[in-house]
């Protein structure tokens, strides 16, 4: 498919590229690093489910770009990863970082609390959903040797699910 700049919507830039929406389910990523674009064929071939898909790969000798899964940022993405920020500080597991989320025994402390002060009004059902998604993503992020952890990388894909989706940080071998 041909991709037409008139069409493209600025999504956001960061240190190492610039990233444009193609239409509703599609992202065009501009890169110049070098271990993103080597886990953006990685994951080509592999299907990382916890990261947005990615649908193509190709370099110019100057940019790396590839095309990959549209996830919707908005500020409940922020607002539920800092009501989870919250819970693990109220908790007796405050060594417990995002990197190492899958420690932390959410039944326990969910046991103890009938009611997770937080923020926003937020179900324990979306809490727990959210809680999830974020173990198996930074399950992911360990295994890939990435750590820039955090919700400003992170979208909702068209099911609800919550997947990351810049990887500037990997240490790909």
């Amino acid at each position: 498919n041909n991709i037409d700049p008139k069409n493209l919507v600025l999504l956001g830039e960061g240190s190492n590229g610039i990233a444009y929406k193609i239409n509703d389910t599609k992202v065009l990523k501009q890169t110049s690093s070098s271990n993103e674009y080597k886990f953006a064929k990685q994951q080509l071939n592999n299907d990382w489910p916890n990261f947005a898909k990615i649908y193509a790969i190709f370099s110019n000798g100057k940019y790396y770009f590839y095309i990959s899964e549209y996830l919707e940022r908005s500020q409940k993405i922020n607002d539920l990863y800092n009501d989870i920020t919250t819970m693990l500080y109220m908790g007796e597991q405050e060594d417990v970082g995002f990197l190492n989320l899958w420690e932390f025994d959410y039944e326990k402390f969910i046991n103890k609390r009938q009611k997770i002060h937080t923020n926003h009004n937020f179900t324990q059902k979306e809490l727990l959903k959210t809680f999830n998604d974020l173990v198996k993503i930074s399950l992911d992020y360990k295994l890939i040797g990435a750590d820039d952890f955090g919700s400003n990388n992170m979208g909702f894909d068209k099911n609800g699910t919550i997947k990351a989706f810049d990887i500037d940080l990997c240490r790909i071998g």
